[in-house]
């Protein structure tokens, strides 16, 4: 890019100069595509809108590179997107490598976020459009063994024709003979399957992709996510109150790709896409007759061996069969009609109760007649006759032995620590007052150290004799590298509750206006980390809870579940160098 190819796109002395991280606002790079007006950030670069000088009515967007060091992946974008080609896939018109451009095809539509923030959740119609050309899109990729990765509503965009578009490939990876090997950790913890959030490095991207097609899906039937706590899902809670309003047809396509286990989801997108061809209904609705006809013969033959195994194996195998066959009917019950009129389906329905009832109605064995029962227990009254006959033996008064030595006394320890305020002192887990005295078994003792604005301190002491020991924690950590977090909520969206964040038992509240933090910083080292959801009196807030906190590691790094809000980490140790910021997700809940 020359300075003779750069044109002032605004007014320098206005106020309303729009947006431009880059600086690269009418400047022509390539010889021909010429440089409008920002559009956002995307998950390796800056994009902004623009058009080509040899075709004017030609609109494109134009995506660059935000670091020197990504330079690499985004080479491998340009070069992913190149190898594909699907009428519902955005295409790429040029690929810039001297300017660290790509260059694409102009969409004039809304992404799916915008679309579900103004106008609420889908039509049937477009829904099942959106749902048939997602598996399409990803079968295709999927075939040339090429991931997507990162499938969200704001990578679905629908033109003013509907037409339906999936982009956004930034962080696609082509997989060669091992298609569970990947490189990569971008990922939109919303969305993304937990088996990437739990930092699995040999996850299944496919999977993985199915996973968040569903869950795309289900946001864009419902405006709600799946599971309450997407970074630990729980099947038994999958869908919530939104959930009711789709038929049971949907409901079975969406949880089973959505499955925590990869294992129960689809074996293909391919498979999903063709169940979804099924749907004849999106909301509300009966399923399929003879889906449910087939399913109520399913439960029938496995009751059937239920009884079967039940008459000759022992209890334990007969609670496991009985267990087994809950099972199956917790996993098809999303498909079984209420309500059914068929008279086939109704005596169908009444078999199946039957059989699953009959574990609880065997036949109970018939009682042991009294004349055969050998009673081995001794008479009680004569048992008492006895004792009451034996003579009372008397005591003797036996002369007094003389006491032993006193042991010699334990040796005491004072420890002091500098700064001491809000200090807090265990001695082999027990908390010790600071500056007092207190007596000590011989021997070594762990001894640890909690602050507010230091790291935690561990030493290991003898104590044979009297002992006074002073910590200085600016001495004892001086040295030590400033560690920056950031510090995000899901939802982000608190309302009249606060965020309390902790480190080693001390911090600050949050409202939604200041979520995410940004400013914090601390030394590394190991702390103690602690999240709350609190009331305008900084008490708990009623009903909400923490379910977990989770480290994503943007820029790599590892990956921490804390579990409830509160773990003990060190932030010091070699797996989080570099790592810059550290970025923690918390997930909450309000009942």
């Amino acid at each position: 890019m020359s300075d003779e190819n750069k044109t002032t796109g605004w007014d320098d002395s206005s106020d309303d100069r729009p947006l431009d991280p880059l600086g690269v606002i009418g400047w022509v790079i390539g010889s021909k595509y010429k440089v409008h007006s920002y559009l956002g950030g995307g998950g390796f670069g800056e994009v902004y809108d623009g058009h080509n000088l040899n075709l004017v009515e030609q609109k494109l967007v134009i995506k660059f590179f935000k670091k020197v060091q990504e330079r690499d992946k985004f080479d491998k974008e340009a070069k992913i997107l190149c190898l594909l080609d699907h009428p519902n896939i955005c295409r790429v018109i040029d690929y810039l490598p001297e300017e660290g451009a790509l260059v694409v095809a102009f969409i004039s539509g809304k992404d799916g976020k915008a679309i579900l923030r103004d106008s609420g959740p889908l039509g049937s119609d477009m829904l099942l459009k959106v749902g048939m050309t997602m598996t399409s899109a990803l079968a295709y990729a999927h075939g040339k063994k090429i991931a997507h990765r990162d499938i969200k509503p704001d990578n679905i965009i629908i033109d003013k024709n509907d037409h339906v578009y999936l982009i956004d490939f930034g962080i696609a990876k082509v997989m060669r003979e091992d298609a569970t090997k990947t490189a990569y950790q971008a990922l939109t913890p919303m969305f993304a399957a937990p088996e990437r959030q739990s930092g699995d490095a040999n996850y299944n991207p496919f999977l993985s992709d199915i996973y968040e097609t569903g869950v795309t899906l289900f946001n864009f039937a419902t405006n709600e996510m799946p599971y309450r706590n997407p970074a630990n899902p729980d099947i038994s809670e999958w869908g919530g109150p939104k959930a009711k309003n789709l038929s049971p047809q949907m409901k079975y396509v969406l949880k089973k790709a959505t499955h925590p286990d990869p294992s129960k989801r689809y074996k293909s997108i391919a498979e999903m896409g063709k169940d979804l061809k099924e749907v004849k209904q999106v909301y509300g609705g009966k399923s399929n007759k003879s889906l449910w006809i087939a399913t109520a013969a399913i439960i029938l033959l496995a009751g059937g061996a239920f009884i079967t195994r039940n008459s000759w194996m022992p209890a334990a195998q007969s609670a496991i069969d009985s267990t087994e066959v809950k099972e199956i009917i917790s996993d098809i019950k999303d498909v079984i009609p209420t309500g059914e009129t068929a008279q086939d389906s109704t005596n169908s329905a009444e078999i199946v109760v039957a059989v699953v009832d009959s574990s609880s109605s065997e036949t109970a064995p018939e009682p042991i007649e009294e004349q055969n029962i050998k009673d081995d227990k001794p008479d009680v009254k004569q048992e008492q006759a006895i004792i009451a006959d034996t003579p009372k033996v008397v005591a003797t008064t036996e002369e007094s032995k003389p006491e032993p030595p006193k042991p010699p006394p334990l040796p005491n320890l004072v420890i002091s620590v500098v700064p001491d305020y809000n200090v807090k002192i265990l001695v082999d887990g027990v908390e010790k007052s600071p500056n007092k005295k207190f007596d000590i078994n011989k021997g070594t003792h762990d001894i640890t150290i909690v602050h507010p604005d230091f790291p935690i301190l561990a030493d290991q002491v003898e104590t044979n004799v009297d002992r006074s020991l002073r910590y200085n924690l600016q001495d004892e950590f001086y040295l030590r590298d400033i560690i920056k977090f950031t510090i995000g909520a899901i939802p982000s969206e608190l309302g009249d509750a606060f965020l309390e964040v902790l480190f080693n038992g001390y911090g600050n509240k949050y409202s939604g206006e200041n979520i995410p933090v940004f400013d914090l910083q601390k030394l590394s080292g190991k702390w103690q980390i602690r999240f709350n959801i609190l009331n305008a009196q900084g008490r708990s807030y009623p009903g909400a809870v923490v379910d977990s906190a989770v480290t994503f590691p943007f820029g790599g790094g590892p990956h921490e579940n804390i579990n409830k809000g509160r773990s003990t980490i060190d932030f010091g140790a070699s797996k989080w160098q570099n790592v810059e910021p550290v970025t923690i997700l918390v997930y909450w809940s309000k009942k």
